[in-house]
């Protein structure tokens, strides 16, 4: 069962490396982010109490995206297999993985090492391929990727990478060899930023206008915070 915010919020620790990885967060949960949370492999050595039909499915004892379109297939759509595509699990595998490794770091003492396991990410799989595949239940971002609603609307959507900065600084000036300076021509740096926002299922380019760049810069427009 999953804990209440109230009991979460009381189990939030600023942890040092060693007590996190006292507590059971793997190394690869400690650094991870939305971009190699796309790549993560599960070590198959990591998870002792694993069944024998994951080992069987490891490549090299590893567990990537991969691995996991043919068990969600298996128990969560016997009857049509061909339902489960690969691009749908390599999407929300990424998702995923990324949230519960912040969930591993953020409250270590409740999820250090139980929550980033293969049979919870399979789980979660299950749930979400229910939804929205059985249920056709559709997340804010699919519904206007597949034209159904509008951009306009209002949303809240979390900073999941910074894709590209403005460089507003311009290059040192160069001594030529005869003694004399020249200053290099300098090609025009664009002046918004871009950033990737993820509403937990699906992602988004967004360009940020130039008061939203300026915070970006300033440190108040950070990868995990959410923006109306």
């Amino acid at each position: 069962p999953r804990p209440t915010l109230e009991t979460l919020r009381d189990s939030f620790v600023a942890c040092t490396l060693p007590e996190l990885y006292s507590h059971g967060v793997l190394a690869a949960a400690v650094g991870m982010n939305s971009l190699t949370a796309g790549t993560f492999k599960f070590r198959v050595v990591d998870f002792p109490t694993l069944n024998d039909k994951w080992a069987a499915r490891a490549k090299d004892g590893l567990l990537g995206w991969e691995e996991f379109v043919e068990p969600v297939a298996e128990t969560f759509s016997p009857g049509s297999p061909q339902l489960v595509k690969p691009v749908w699990v390599k999407n929300h595998f990424r998702w995923i993985v990324w949230k519960m490794a912040a969930m591993e770091r953020s409250f270590p003492t409740v999820y250090g090492g139980k929550y980033l396991t293969p049979d919870n990410v399979l789980a979660q799989l299950g749930k979400r391929f229910e939804t929205e595949v059985i249920r056709a239940k559709r997340s804010s971002l699919k519904r206007i990727y597949e034209r159904d609603g509008v951009s306009t609307r209002l949303l809240v959507l979390c900073v999941a990478s910074i894709t590209s900065l403005p460089s507003s600084a311009a290059p040192p000036q160069q001594e030529q060899d005869d003694g004399q300076k020249a200053t290099t021509a300098t090609a025009v740096a664009p002046k918004e930023a871009m950033v990737e926002m993820t509403d937990g299922w699906y992602s988004i380019q967004c360009r940020l206008d130039g008061e939203l760049t300026k915070y970006l810069e300033q440190g108040k427009i950070y990868v995990g915070q959410k923006l109306r």
